[in-house]
């Protein structure tokens, strides 16, 4: 099958629509009962500008993430923080002093623009049932809420997943209610599902006069379609049709 489709897509959720409406019901639940139980737990979030002490303990827990999945791809995050045209700043998550993670973000406007996010996959002692990447989801909204944005921005990313990075990436996109549509600057590619020799997904676009993205492809094989079957839970963001390749 050929798929025409774009280079490159962005992401994104209005902040209109409230804290944790864009969540699925199961996570909103456990996000309920996380910021309860925070309170019992010695659990805390801030914001600060980024800078070389920070990049210092939070690059090398970024790259050794990115570089654990499948088709990694690593970013001079130093670089880019360097040249930047407007600041960078980090929310922060830390458990009785240890930092589990951060949110690097830039703020205009209308955009809460994430550009780069790694947490630990759990608390290390706190029983909560929303896991730390989905509670800083959350705090994320809170934020860009307070800060009067329009648009919480998960920023962007290359077509197809599988190829250029993880398909979980998409699958946690979409778990958090974000929705992909078309980057400021992309081109158009057709891609022959026949020939992946990977798992992939692959978000079509064919229309120049919308931005929109409505339809997506999961190309796996039924050995390897339970581990990305979730990307297709979600036909409210984008419908996503499963080709097998075998």
């Amino acid at each position: 099958m050929l798929i025409t489709c774009a280079t490159h897509h962005r992401w994104s959720k209005p902040t209109s629509e409230g804290l944790m409406k864009c969540f699925g019901k199961k996570s909103q639940g456990k996000l309920r009962a996380t910021l309860k139980g925070t309170l019992q737990y010695d659990i805390k979030t801030w914001v600060e500008p980024v800078s070389e002490e920070f990049l210092d303990w939070f690059l090398p827990m970024y790259e050794g993430r990115i570089e654990s999945k499948s088709n990694p791809n690593v970013i001079p995050i130093r670089e880019r923080v360097a040249k930047a045209k407007r600041p960078y700043y980090a929310l922060i998550l830390s458990e009785h002093g240890v930092n589990l993670g951060a949110t690097i973000f830039s703020v205009t406007e209308t955009d809460f623009s994430i550009a780069w996010r790694t947490y630990e996959n759990d608390w290390k002692t706190a029983k909560l049932a929303a896991n730390p990447s989905i509670y800083m989801e959350y705090i994320s909204e809170e934020l860009a809420i307070r800060y009067n944005c329009e648009n919480l921005v998960h920023g962007k990313d290359t077509n197809p997943y599988g190829l250029h990075s993880s398909i979980g990436l998409a699958a946690f996109k979409l778990k958090v209610g974000v929705k992909p549509s078309i980057a400021k600057k992309y081109d158009m590619q057709t891609i022959d599902t026949e020939s992946l020799k990977n798992d992939a997904i692959i978000f079509e676009y064919t229309k120049d006069n919308e931005t929109e993205i409505k339809k997506g492809y999961l190309v796996t094989s039924r050995e390897t379609e339970h581990k990305w079957s979730q990307v297709t839970k979600y036909p409210h963001l984008i419908e996503v049709e499963t080709i097998y390749r075998d």
